[in-house]
């Protein structure tokens, strides 16, 4: 992990089972969706993983739903999280940690100590 980006401690939520993160993303943003579909499906197939779209830099009703049901550890976005939406984002659903601006799929590596990756090589 780079300097960049430090995760706060709560370890003990993190250890009971595997990470749930949520990728927020501005609809129509196709080029980082489809880094995020490569990201997820390095892990574990993205079987924890969902994708959140932002419309007008908020989430839909529907989806706020879904957030609150799913309940992430980690909220993750390529881009700036609007101040509103962040503060919101980390009230109702108090995540681990958000980040924004987050690096491309060769610097995503702040989970491999606590999220397993498949290992296509032992198959």
């Amino acid at each position: 992990m780079t300097g960049e980006y430090k995760i706060k401690t709560e370890t003990s939520r993190i250890s009971l089972e595997l990470a749930k993160v949520c990728w927020l993303v501005h609809k129509n943003d196709l080029k980082n969706l489809k880094e995020i579909i490569k990201i997820n499906f390095s892990y574990w197939g993205g079987i924890n993983f969902i994708i959140i779209p932002i419309f007008n830099n908020d989430v839909d009703l529907l989806f706020k739903h879904f957030l609150n049901i799913y309940d992430p550890d980690f909220i993750i976005s390529f881009d700036a999280i609007d101040a509103n939406l962040k503060n919101k984002l980390d009230k109702s659903i108090n995540p681990i940690q958000i980040f924004e601006k987050f690096k491309k799929y060769e610097e995503f590596n702040f989970l491999r100590d606590i999220y397993p990756r498949l290992d296509a090589s032992k198959k």
